[in-house]
Protein backbone atom coordinates (compact mmCIF):
# COMPACT_ATOMS: atom_id res chain seq x y z
CA UNK A 1 0.00 0.00 0.00
CA UNK A 2 1.51 3.44 -1.25
CA UNK A 3 1.74 5.97 2.10
CA UNK A 4 -0.89 8.31 1.56
CA UNK A 5 0.87 12.28 2.80
CA UNK A 6 -0.02 15.71 2.51
CA UNK A 7 2.11 18.61 3.63
CA UNK A 8 1.01 22.23 4.21
CA UNK A 9 2.11 25.45 6.14
CA UNK A 10 0.58 26.84 9.17
CA UNK A 11 0.67 30.61 8.86
CA UNK A 12 2.16 32.80 11.89
CA UNK A 13 0.17 35.62 12.28
CA UNK A 14 1.07 38.63 14.90
CA UNK A 15 -1.98 39.73 17.00
CA UNK A 16 -1.99 43.51 16.81
CA UNK A 17 -5.03 44.26 19.29
CA UNK A 18 -6.68 41.44 21.11
CA UNK A 19 -9.71 42.03 23.48
CA UNK A 20 -11.28 39.36 25.23
CA UNK A 21 -14.97 39.41 25.37
CA UNK A 22 -17.35 37.53 27.93
CA UNK A 23 -16.90 34.10 28.82
CA UNK A 24 -19.58 31.83 26.23
CA UNK A 25 -21.43 29.09 27.77
CA UNK A 26 -19.02 26.70 26.82
CA UNK A 27 -16.49 28.30 28.44
CA UNK A 28 -14.47 29.33 25.51
CA UNK A 29 -14.52 33.38 24.95
CA UNK A 30 -15.62 35.55 22.63
CA UNK A 31 -12.60 38.14 20.98
CA UNK A 32 -12.30 41.02 19.20
CA UNK A 33 -9.24 41.12 17.29
CA UNK A 34 -7.45 42.86 14.46
CA UNK A 35 -4.13 40.40 13.25
CA UNK A 36 -1.84 40.67 10.77
CA UNK A 37 -0.06 38.05 8.79
CA UNK A 38 3.83 37.54 8.83
CA UNK A 39 6.54 35.63 6.91
CA UNK A 40 6.50 32.40 9.40
CA UNK A 41 5.21 29.06 9.14
CA UNK A 42 5.36 25.77 10.40
CA UNK A 43 5.66 22.91 8.02
CA UNK A 44 2.97 20.30 8.74
CA UNK A 45 2.82 16.98 7.72
CA UNK A 46 0.04 14.54 7.85
CA UNK A 47 0.71 10.86 6.57
CA UNK A 48 -1.39 7.63 6.90
CA UNK A 49 0.56 3.98 8.29
CA UNK A 50 -0.77 1.05 8.91
CA UNK A 51 -0.26 -0.64 11.25
CA UNK A 52 -1.02 2.52 13.90
CA UNK A 53 -4.44 3.53 15.39
CA UNK A 54 -5.34 7.05 16.33
CA UNK A 55 -2.29 10.04 15.93
CA UNK A 56 1.10 10.01 16.81
CA UNK A 57 2.76 13.60 16.50
CA UNK A 58 6.51 13.99 15.54
CA UNK A 59 8.87 16.91 16.50
CA UNK A 60 12.26 17.88 16.45
CA UNK A 61 11.79 20.85 18.84
CA UNK A 62 11.60 19.63 22.30
CA UNK A 63 9.32 22.14 23.33
CA UNK A 64 6.53 20.84 21.23
CA UNK A 65 4.06 18.38 23.35
CA UNK A 66 4.02 15.00 21.88
CA UNK A 67 0.62 14.12 24.19
CA UNK A 68 -2.68 14.49 24.51
CA UNK A 69 -1.90 18.19 25.43
CA UNK A 70 -1.14 18.79 21.71
CA UNK A 71 -3.52 21.05 20.09
CA UNK A 72 -3.46 18.94 17.03
CA UNK A 73 -3.94 15.65 19.24
CA UNK A 74 -6.97 17.46 20.44
CA UNK A 75 -8.76 18.54 17.57
CA UNK A 76 -7.82 15.34 15.65
CA UNK A 77 -9.94 13.57 18.00
CA UNK A 78 -12.64 16.17 18.40
CA UNK A 79 -13.08 16.25 14.86
CA UNK A 80 -13.53 12.35 14.27
CA UNK A 81 -16.07 12.32 17.28
CA UNK A 82 -18.20 15.70 15.92
CA UNK A 83 -17.76 14.16 11.99
CA UNK A 84 -18.22 10.38 13.57
CA UNK A 85 -14.61 9.30 12.02
CA UNK A 86 -13.20 5.87 12.88
CA UNK A 87 -9.72 6.32 14.15
CA UNK A 88 -8.88 2.78 13.21
CA UNK A 89 -6.04 3.97 10.92
CA UNK A 90 -2.50 5.43 12.20
CA UNK A 91 -2.52 9.42 11.56
CA UNK A 92 1.47 10.71 11.74
CA UNK A 93 1.82 14.39 12.33
CA UNK A 94 5.88 15.70 11.57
Amino acid sequence: MAVRKITIQSRAKLNLILKVMGRRPDGFHNIQSVFQSIDLADKLTFSLESGRTGISIRSINPDIPLGNDNLITKAFYKLAEIRDIPVGKGVVCD
